[in-house]
């Protein structure tokens, strides 16, 4: 076999790999255009990650994040000069929150809109109530959006064992809630 033709077999052989990748995969998806909405949360966020990136929303959450923490996250994204116009704040399932710290989170979004989410916690922690008592305050105090995650999933089945965290059909709620708002 000649070295012409065993380079086209060759390049046949590629090309037929190449078409087979490309079909296999599918069509390029669609771009998700960014949101100006960066959402910071806890292991319940952190769970809605894949639906809330879909909708191009920037998510910013961890496990076992205290409230507080919000506050030197609002700064870094400040001083990166990505903080966005949106800012939705699900935090206070891994301890108390208290009206200070969320006034100070308040002053550091400074003119953006800010959007509070409450706790449902299903009882199982003794700050659920006083967090979204200090959470609903604080909203009010400062004309700031409240998601009511509490009423909102309330008796549905959106939730994982531990009855905190999310399942399946809870992160696609929750998403959808967090979409809604913004």
């Amino acid at each position: 076999m000649s070295r012409t033709s065993r380079l086209s077999l060759a390049m046949a052989g590629w090309f037929v790999a190449a078409v087979a990748t490309i079909t296999a995969c599918g069509p390029p998806r669609a771009q998700v255009t960014p949101l100006p909405v960066l959402a910071i949360g806890d292991s319940v966020m952190a769970l809605a990650v894949p639906p809330l990136q879909a909708d191009g929303i920037t998510v910013d959450a961890r496990a076992s994040r205290q409230f507080k923490a919000a506050i030197p996250i609002v700064h870094l994204y400040a001083a990166e000069h990505r903080l966005p116009k949106v800012v939705v704040v699900h935090l206070g399932s891994n301890g108390p929150v208290g009206p200070a710290i969320c006034d100070a989170l308040v002053a550091t979004v400074g003119a953006r809109r800010l959007i509070f989410m409450n706790l449902n916690l299903h009882g199982l922690r003794s700050w659920e109530a006083p967090n979204n008592a200090v959470i609903a305050a604080c909203a009010r105090r400062h004309h700031d959006a409240l998601i009511d995650w509490k009423k909102a999933s309330a008796g549905k089945p959106w939730f994982a064992p531990d009855r905190i965290h999310l399942n399946a059909a809870g992160t696609r709620a929750y998403a959808s809630l967090v979409r809604a708002a913004v």
